[in-house]
């Protein structure tokens, strides 16, 4: 006997008590009609649980301070965009990436992205511009963006760098070296 069962049995016996005079049509009448009521209960109650559902979240710019704010109010599934337009980093940014998140340029999938989101490596430190740590689930995905070389210092561990056991999937990335 199966709880499902249980349930609809207490509800019909409850219903039914009472009407020793019902033949066994009607009592299967109003068995049908419990059953249509805790079904629809049941949809009904399904209907206001809420799925978390993966946002996309645009920097206000593509400036360090807008990304590193749009990248803070990501969650796992979300997409985080850096507009189109070019912009001189003088300060690192870094992220903790939740699962399955996307840190998406403007560029498009022509080769290098079509360097419509182009950020320019002025920052004047060996560290990376761009530090993204990757958690163990879920994958890390960066596609869209330009790199270009500025009058920052020369990076000893990257421009970029990306660490943790997560997967990683870069695409439509460009990357420009000095050419001195």
């Amino acid at each position: 006997l199966s709880f499902r069962t249980l349930a609809i049995g207490l509800l019909a016996g409850s219903i039914l008590s009472g009407h020793s005079c019902c033949d066994r049509k009607a009592r299967r009448v109003k068995l049908d009609t419990v059953l249509q009521i805790c079904l629809f209960a049941l949809f009904a109650f399904l209907s206001l649980i809420s799925v978390p559902q993966a946002k996309t979240i645009t920097a206000a710019s593509c400036s360090p301070r807008d990304v590193q704010n749009a990248m803070s109010a990501a969650v796992a599934g979300d997409t985080v965009v850096i507009p189109a337009g070019t912009c001189s980093w003088t300060t690192g940014v870094s992220w903790d990436a939740p699962p399955d998140v996307t840190l998406k340029g403007a560029g498009t999938s022509v080769t290098g992205g079509g360097d419509k989101t182009v950020i320019v490596d002025d920052y004047a430190s060996g560290s990376p511009l761009l530090y993204i740590n990757v958690g163990a689930t879920g994958t890390f995905r960066m596609t869209g963006i330009t790199f270009e070389s500025g009058s920052g210092s020369t990076k000893d561990n990257g421009t970029i760098k990306i660490v943790g056991s997560g997967a990683t999937a870069v695409s439509y990335t460009h990357l420009t070296l000095p050419t001195n």
